[in-house]
């Protein structure tokens, strides 16, 4: 109910009945059992995820008595409420947590509370954090670059001496908008960024952009995301003389492992390992090549309802591809590869679900022939491969 009413009042804030609903929300937290002030405080945050609209004069005494007796739990549920109302105090708490020393987990969860609300204070946050020594923290800053609507041209520039995590989260925020991503095929052009660093995924999110420009240059740097039946068929042909049984059995499972991780392991899980917006492959027929091949070569050739892709335009440029995870009257919720997008209905231009499979075509381009061995290798074990039961990879196959 919180949600809903919340959700109401971000879009129709300036009706009558509807801010007399939240007010009435508001006023009852602090006589609220505890219980249903920790779900009712929590339904208001979900709610006002899109939220732009000022406090009602109402939410400052109410969140004066709320903080007064709060638990540890409660004061964050508050905080994280109050900043999405924009509150000063609140987003200064935020940030000090951000950069402060506390548990990682705490300060991504400061930093995503930033986010939902994010100003020039936000901006600057997000920019000094791109650079932070955690990982987690800086991949999230630099995912958190197109929220704030700040150009990553600079980290494109640096590319060569970013770490991995950030490597790839610079590559999908320039996929997001048509300006950025000129400025990444820039960088591809160059040769300062690898044609192989960009993933099938991202390869179609850049294509989604629907910039005539962009896709040409795109295509001729990383291939065609549109191939027609005689190059799927000749492509499936080309896999067939590949992952032959002598293949495999010479295979570096190891290095599979490594591509699996590269390649796969954002959307799938194998031996626990890997992201779940796809299937799991554990336990599916991995011991059937053929099978393999025409899910990797053709991946729309069967594409469940739960994984086909829904396109969304964004009043400010952006363009989301992913999973439709949740819907309402006034809020879709997609799934992307790298996270989870919260947009009004308000925000949304244009949307499209697309026949296509959540997995991309072209996921083995860039790779040789001995990696494409490798990986299939992998992907066929029966048993999570341990380093331990392993030497050295055959010295002088890799071509």
């Amino acid at each position: 109910i919180a949600g809903r009413v919340a959700r109401e009042w971000a879009r129709h804030g300036d009706q009558q009945e509807v801010a007399g609903a939240f007010n009435e929300l508001i006023a009852h937290l602090p006589e609220a059992g505890e219980a249903c002030r920790a779900a009712t405080l929590q339904g208001l945050k979900q709610g006002l995820r899109t939220n732009r609209r000022a406090a009602p004069p109402i939410w400052q005494t109410t969140q004066e008595r709320l903080r007064a007796g709060a638990s540890a739990e409660q004061a964050e549920q508050i905080r994280s409420l109050a900043a999405r109302f924009g509150g000063a105090d609140a987003q200064d708490e935020l940030i000090e947590i951000v950069r402060g020393n506390g548990p990682v987990d705490e300060r991504l969860k400061a930093l995503a509370d930033c986010l939902a609300r994010p100003n020039d204070k936000i901006a600057a946050l997000v920019q000094r954090m791109c650079r932070d020594d955690d990982p987690q923290l800086s991949r999230a800053a630099i995912l958190g670059l197109t929220v704030c609507d700040v150009d990553p041209e600079e980290f494109l520039v640096k590319y060569p001496i970013l770490r991995p995590e950030q490597r790839q989260a610079v590559i999908d925020v320039a996929a997001s908008q048509p300006r950025y991503a000129r400025r990444l095929l820039d960088q591809l052009e160059s040769g300062n960024i690898p044609a192989s660093d960009i993933r099938a995924e991202v390869a179609r999110q850049l294509f989604a952009l629907n910039d005539a420009s962009v896709s040409e240059r795109l295509s001729k740097l990383w291939g065609d995301a549109n191939a027609s039946d005689t190059d799927r068929h000749a492509e499936m042909s080309r896999l067939r003389h590949l992952i032959t049984s002598a293949a495999l059995t010479r295979a570096d499972q190891r290095h599979g492992r490594e591509l699996f991780h590269q390649r796969c392991a954002q959307c799938h899980v194998l031996f626990g390992e890997g992201k779940t917006l796809g299937p799991d492959l554990t336990g599916t027929q991995r011991d059937d090549p053929e099978r393999l091949i025409v899910d990797v070569a053709d991946p729309n050739a069967r594409v469940a309802p739960q994984f086909r892709v829904t396109v969304v335009q964004a009043d400010d440029g952006r363009v989301i591809a992913g999973v439709l995870q949740e819907e309402n009257d006034e809020q879709i919720v997609l799934r992307t590869v790298n996270d989870v997008v919260t947009m009004s209905k308000g925000q949304v231009t244009d949307r499209k679900l697309l026949a296509d499979s959540l997995m991309p075509a072209g996921v083995l381009n860039g790779l040789s022939n001995s990696d494409i061995q490798d990986l299939f290798s992998y992907l066929m074990s029966r048993t999570k491969f341990d380093h331990s039961l392993h030497g050295e990879k055959p010295a002088g196959r890799r071509q």
